[in-house]
């Protein structure tokens, strides 16, 4: 399989493979970063099976504990030494801490003639850093061959350079550090180009066009240009521009198969498909619904569309959201639509003289300033929301426990994955990123009101 702009970095990884990296010797660790969707796993996976070595991958996103990290490190590895065999689970495995799995793959693989290059490889390492003692965590996994004495190499995968992943300034560097830059507008368009669909079967119609294979190939080429220019910018992501393509190829070609226009004919086709690509950006970006629900209903959509456009949003109201989760999103729309600086007004327990300060200010420039439903939502950092978040709790007097960071965590991303919240940034700790509420005014009062929790009395400038 080809990957346009990936030569050096498989070259390296070849020759890390092949024992000739560094000067010919063994490499205990390599870091490997880059942006999302950059083809980061996707060629280490290659060269490691093109190569024949021994080597066992692992999602750090399926693992939660310390513990069970290297009880699966150590299991996987048994494994790809056995093939297909499954290894069953030994009651005296100890993997409870780095010590513990250095030991054990000292017994097992630092053997006498039983020494074979093994990679371990860490994807998505950027959830290790949510663990305890992450920083001490991290370099053990760093030095596990210097531990054992094993011909383990440890690859970690992340989204963050080597500076922002590691937590402590003491933490040891990888051995090789291996960077995947953005691809360019030129490789994106080589990597959409592997992906020509096959013909698809002929529409029925009296006056239908079957395309050769030839003219569907320079004719999907062609839609290719006219995506990445559109998309390229709004969608940097390698993954969901292949989504989108793919997509929309079938509509793009669809007037030509019948006889409506011609492959000459771009300017008509570009106004054919210019309506799916906005509504493809608005609901398909956050995956709302699915690519077989949107081929049955875009015909529908097309015609409603037509009396003017509309851009559509989830309803909260329509999805059984549980107790604090409703809670986590109506602080996400207070924190959107609040300017920051009024926080200390509306939940900090601040001095009166400070709140009057605030007020006055306000009062002499709101007159020179949108309000703020007419300016849409704006971004706002997890740790502003969850903070406005712990203050309306504290305020409905609710009597229930708090729940845990963790459980909390996972229900902001639960609110992101249904399209409620848009992450508008790519760090991958959830305390460090950015997000957008995704609901309007009259969505987030209904849920207020389920709620019973008067929402007025938190927002600024704000009517329904």
């Amino acid at each position: 399989m080809a990957m346009p702009g990936r030569e050096h970095q498989k070259q390296v990884l070849a020759n890390l493979v092949r024992r000739r990296s560094v000067q010919g010797k063994h490499v205990p660790s390599v870091y490997l970063f880059g942006l999302p969707a950059t083809g980061k796993s996707t060629l280490t996976r290659k060269v490691l099976e093109d190569s024949k070595a021994i080597h066992a991958i692992i999602d750090c996103m399926s693992v939660f504990t310390v513990a069970q990290l290297f009880d699966t490190c150590l299991e996987a590895l048994l494994n790809c030494e056995n093939g297909d065999a499954c290894v069953e689970r030994d009651l005296n495995w100890k993997c409870d801490n780095a010590a513990d799995f250095a030991f054990e793959v000292k017994m097992r693989f630092a053997k006498q003639g039983h020494n074979e290059h093994r990679f371990l490889v860490l994807d998505n390492a950027d959830a290790l850093r949510a663990f305890p003692n992450s920083s001490t965590l991290i370099q053990s996994l760093l030095r596990v061959a210097d531990m054992s004495g094993a011909n383990i190499t440890v690859m970690l995968i992340s989204c963050l350079d080597w500076v922002r992943f590691k937590e402590s300034a003491q933490c040891i560097d990888p051995a090789l550090l291996l960077y995947f830059p953005a691809y360019t507008r030129a490789e994106t368009k080589a990597i959409l180009a592997l992906d020509a669909p096959a013909i698809p079967p002929r529409i029925e119609s009296n006056d239908d066009e079957e395309l050769s294979p030839e003219e569907e190939q320079a004719l999907y080429l062609q839609f290719v240009d006219l995506a990445i220019q559109v998309l390229h910018q709004p969608c940097r992501d390698l993954n969901e521009l292949r989504h989108l393509v793919a997509l929309l190829f079938s509509k793009y070609k669809e007037p030509i198969m019948r006889g409506k226009y011609e492959k000459k004919d771009t300017g008509k086709l570009y106004a054919h498909i210019q309506f799916y690509f906005k509504e493809v950006i608005d609901k398909l970006y956050i995956r709302k619904i699915s690519s077989s629900e949107w081929s049955q209903t875009n015909v529908s959509v097309r015609a409603s569309f037509a009396n003017g456009p509309t851009i559509s949003q989830p309803d909260a109201t329509d999805v059984d959201l549980p107790h604090n989760t409703a809670y986590l999103l109506l602080a996400s729309f207070i924190a959107s639509y609040n300017p920051k600086g009024l926080d200390v007004r509306f939940f900090a327990r601040a001095s009166e003289k400070r709140t009057r300060k605030t007020a006055s200010k306000l009062k002499k420039t709101s007159s020179t300033k949108l309000r703020q439903q007419l300016v849409g939502p704006k971004t706002f950092p997890i740790e502003r929301m969850l903070a406005i978040f712990y203050r309306i709790k504290e305020d409905t007097q609710v009597d229930e426990e708090m729940e845990s960071l963790v459980d909390i965590q996972m229900q902001i991303k639960s609110l992101i994955s249904k399209g409620l919240l848009l992450r508008m940034s790519q760090v991958s700790r959830l305390e460090e990123v950015k997000c957008k509420v995704n609901i309007g005014l009259e969505t987030a009062y209904a849920l207020a009101g389920r709620m019973r929790f008067d929402l007025s009395k938190y927002l600024h400038d704000f009517k329904a």
